[in-house]
């Protein structure tokens, strides 16, 4: 968190940037969703490219 300058205590506003820095927000597709009162973050995968491979090659694990 003190390499990227995320506070101690940021709460959700913190966490969204941190969810933003992770390697996988730069191979797979993410977002969040901020609730209109700005009190619930809602984190979505929407391309994960280790289930997408798995599916394409018939293996188990989970549904996308």
């Amino acid at each position: 968190m003190a390499t990227f300058g995320i506070p101690a205590g940021g709460g959700l506003p913190a966490l969204e940037e941190a969810l933003g820095l992770r390697l996988y927000s730069v191979v797979n597709a993410q977002r969040v969703e901020w609730s209109e009162d700005r009190q619930r973050l809602r984190f979505f995968m929407d391309r994960c490219r280790v289930q997408e491979t798995r599916q394409r090659k018939g293996l188990t694990g989970l549904s996308l």
